[in-house]
């Protein structure tokens, strides 16, 4: 391997700051991703166990990186704004902080295991790493990450880029990151994939009613006609994606493999930029009033809070079936509620607002709704693309690229 040490001609190796626990670490990067930032970068922050990193009991709970981000859902996804609102991570970091003081090496000491070995030893606050957070380059973060606030900032002055091996970043780094010139990228992308395969799977079951005849079969012992059953099938019916998002545009391209009509709203889309996404452009009132399934796909910002209302439910055919894998917020549960227990509308929701819904709610024993718990995004194997993205992102800093999945502070306003 080149050492830029000895060969001038070689690329500079960057000093990574591995910024999240040991159980983020074991579970999104495989040995084989590891040994890829080895070959670029001084990873620092990992104790001396040559292991691999993995947790002491070997055991790692499944997370879900959509969005976000407690957030799960269309961490990846945009909004009706176009945007980004992927996220989604998992939880998209611990929002409760820390300072970069105390503790630490000087400089000279943290070169840290270039190898990938031994586990993180951040557990709650970047004190715990004061010494390499000084010498960081890099920070390479992941579920779990501290908060990055301007005194942990303060306290890295040669950072160039933070690298979020997961979904939305803005549960975790202070804009102000954007005023100092550091570069910022987030696996957002690679987290969408799973939340347009989960949509895609609940589009095509719901259109079955796969979950009121999984009830009506538990009690009756008969397998069908299903009484006082909705349309049955997707065969010519119509799709209405709300934004045009990672996760929309994903869903969009699935969307292909169904003989529906789609329809998508977004206010940042033209209508020539969704006939090339294979959807017809649509105003939100017309999109609900004409959809037999809407699936949303938006971010909750302010302006969004709320979106899919009342009189938006009241528009949909009766029969039709509300999708959301984006953020609970999105949609008035109130009026949800309603329309689903009367039996008129049909969901599925992976996100729901309060997360999670108290047991009594009746959403989760109608037999008309599909109650998840924010699984849409990368859990299990699945996560591991995401750490395959960042260790990418990590590559493309190192030999002078441009970031893939770059972030900047005007995405802020339009992504989870």
């Amino acid at each position: 391997m080149p050492n830029p040490d000895t060969d001038p001609g070689s690329s500079p190796r960057l000093r990574t700051l591995v910024a999240m626990p040991a159980e983020t670490w074991s579970e999104v990067f495989t040995p084989a991703a590891r040994d890829r930032l080895a070959a670029v970068a001084d990873l620092l922050g990992l104790d001396s166990d040559r292991t691999g990193g993995d947790p002491a009991d070997g055991d790692v709970a499944d997370r879900d990186a959509s969005g976000g981000d407690g957030t799960g859902g269309d961490a990846s996804g945009g909004d009706a704004t176009g945007g980004d609102a992927s996220g989604g991570d998992a939880s998209g970091g611990d929002a409760t902080g820390g300072d970069a003081t105390g503790g630490g090496g000087a400089d000279g000491d943290a070169v840290g295991d270039r190898r990938g070995g031994g586990r993180p030893r951040l557990v709650s606050s970047f004190a715990d790493v004061a010494g390499e957070l000084a010498a960081a380059e890099v920070l390479l973060t992941g579920w779990g990450c501290p908060r990055i606030t301007p005194d942990v900032l303060d306290a890295a002055p040669k950072l160039r880029a933070i690298v979020h091996a997961a979904g939305t970043i803005k549960t975790f780094v202070d804009p102000t990151v954007f005023d100092r010139g550091i570069e910022v990228s987030s696996a957002a992308a690679a987290n969408a994939i799973p939340v347009a395969e989960f949509t895609l799977a609940a589009i095509v079951l719901a259109g079955k009613r796969a979950f009121r005849h999984r009830d009506w079969f538990r009690t009756s012992g008969a397998k069908r006609p299903l009484p006082g059953a909705p349309i049955l099938g997707s065969l010519g019916t119509t799709v209405g994606v709300l934004g045009a998002s990672r996760i929309g545009r994903l869903v969009l391209e699935r969307l292909r493999d169904l003989d529906v009509t789609v329809l998508v709203s977004d206010p940042y889309l033209s209508p020539s930029e969704a006939a090339a996404l294979g959807a017809e452009w649509c105003d939100l009132p017309t999109l609900f009033a004409s959809s037999n399934v809407v699936t949303v796909h938006a971010p909750l910002l302010p302006e969004t809070e709320g979106l899919v209302s009342a009189e938006l439910l009241a528009s949909m055919p009766d029969g039709g079936v509300l999708i959301n894998t984006a953020r609970g917020g999105l949609v008035d549960h109130v009026a949800l509620e309603r329309e689903c227990v009367s039996g008129r509308l049909d969901a599925v929701l992976d996100v729901t607002d309060p997360e999670p819904l108290p047991l009594d709610s009746p959403l989760l024993h109608a037999p008309n709704v599909f109650v998840t718990p924010h699984i849409a995004g990368a859990m299990g194997n699945e996560t591991t693309r995401l750490g395959d993205a960042a260790v990418a992102e990590v590559e493309r800093l190192a030999a002078g690229h441009p970031l893939s999945h770059g972030i900047t502070r005007d995405d802020l306003g339009r992504i989870a």
